[in-house]
């Protein structure tokens, strides 16, 4: 009897141990995440981030659950390389990882304020619908405050580019929508979230394309320098909110 004991213990440990291997090997992941990306589709670069699964901080295939702290409460947040919708065709033409920042923030927004999950394809796919698609070229700048309107939330336009005005936002509760022009962000145009304001004066953002950048202190100044003050539908600022 002890010979079978033997058997069958030396054969569940085989087994045992080879489960444990290759769930190892199947739970390390690499991510390919563009540095530059623009609402008129330029990508500059790219770099590899390899995670293990159980240290993840860039949103992974099957996960919607990465928040960001916003004076809003938890934000959602998405990257527009996710596998879910990265390759996803904007238009039959664009994939959103390269033209998607525009759907992608809006996706986050509304998701984040309404309470009802928004994903990045959706408001791409009511913008191809609504004429805030520009093919080719990303996303007209109609789809902050025609997006904002149609899906529950409110975007208000900012006039006054200052530090202390952006504050004044955050302060009341508001985050803020930045169109940036060629600089840290973007090698032509992209849209990114401020979400709060740090102790020492510096802010956070939400960059749908670059997740290190959510992770940084930012000096408002860099922001506000990079603006892309020729932009329409009342930006390069807007003040986000649910609608009243």
């Amino acid at each position: 009897m002890s010979g079978i004991y033997n058997f069958i213990f030396r054969n569940l440990f085989l087994i045992t141990t080879s489960f444990i291997a290759t769930f190892s090997l199947n739970n390390t992941n690499n991510i390919n995440v563009p540095l530059n990306s623009s609402a008129d589709g330029t990508v500059n670069t790219s770099f590899t981030i390899t995670e293990n699964s159980t240290n993840i901080e860039i949103p992974q295939e099957g996960k919607y659950d990465l928040m960001l702290d916003s004076v809003a409460g938890p934000l959602t947040y998405y990257n527009q390389n996710d596998s879910r919708w990265g390759n996803y065709l904007w238009g039959g033409k664009d994939p959103l990882s390269i033209y998607g920042c525009g759907p992608t923030i809006m996706a986050m927004l509304i998701t984040s304020l309404t309470g009802n999950q928004v994903l990045p394809t959706d408001i791409a796919n009511w913008a191809v619908t609504n004429r805030c698609w520009a093919p080719g070229d990303g996303s007209y700048h109609c789809i902050i405050k025609d997006s904002a309107a149609a899906f529950g939330i409110q975007a208000t336009p900012i006039t006054d580019y200052t530090a202390d005005r952006i504050k004044e936002e955050l302060d009341s509760g508001h985050l803020v929508v930045a169109l940036m022009k060629k600089g840290h962000f973007t090698q032509s145009g992209h849209f990114l979230i401020i979400t709060r304001m740090t102790d020492e004066g510096k802010v956070r953002i939400a960059d749908p394309n670059n997740y290190n950048n959510t992770t940084l202190d930012w000096d408002p100044s860099i922001i506000l320098q990079e603006l892309n003050r020729h932009s329409s539908n009342g930006g390069p600022l807007w003040s986000i909110s649910l609608s009243r």
